[in-house]
């Protein structure tokens, strides 16, 4: 059974560059930085973003951190930390309980 060979050119492949907010570069610049002075030189391909800045290699951040930030920030907003868990946990119903004030997005 002979090949079939493929006709024409093949597929271009494109590149898309995509815009960034201000705010949103200058974050992760930031991080760029902070990492840089703790370890030393860049990150690489296969350092993690959000990095533990006590380790003494590049750690990615325990997530009973993340959680405890999440849950420190809601209290100081004003928000029940309760939500931090519902929402970690895709709970829609409890967020809904706990946002009573919210409009519902329809």
């Amino acid at each position: 059974m002979r090949r079939q060979r493929c006709r024409g050119r093949p597929p271009r492949l494109t590149t898309r560059k995509v815009v960034q907010p201000t705010e949103l570069a200058d974050a992760l610049a930031a991080l760029v930085r902070a990492f840089e002075v703790r370890f030393g030189r860049p990150p690489g391909p296969d350092d993690p973003i959000f990095f533990d800045p006590d380790a003494d290699t590049p750690t990615p951040i325990a997530p009973a951190w993340v959680h405890d930030q999440l849950a420190g920030a809601a209290r100081v907003a004003g928000v029940d930390p309760r939500s931090v868990d519902a929402a970690a946990h895709g709970d829609a119903d409890l967020l809904r309980r706990l946002t009573p004030d919210e409009p519902e997005q329809g």
